[in-house]
């Protein structure tokens, strides 16, 4: 499977969505967004029992400083 998380739930959900729809060609199978900063780790512990060896997982973030280490709240 092939994920796309954003954690946005406005406009950088909307842009990416369409950025997987028009130029990706839906190669994202899943499209979610976390509703925000402090729910991307819980959309993340959602599908982690469903990822294989193999699947794809993108993380759209806003570059702002609230988003410092994101991604270690997610390991």
């Amino acid at each position: 499977m092939r994920y796309l998380f954003c954690e946005d739930s406005k406009g950088g959900f909307v842009f990416w969505k369409k950025v997987n729809e028009l130029l990706l060609n839906s190669y994202f199978e899943v499209v979610e967004s976390a509703g925000g900063r402090g729910e991307l780790p819980k959309l993340f512990a959602k599908y982690l029992t469903q990822y294989e060896a193999g699947d794809t997982i993108m993380i759209a973030i806003d570059r702002i400083p609230k988003s410092e280490g994101i991604l270690a709240d997610l390991l």
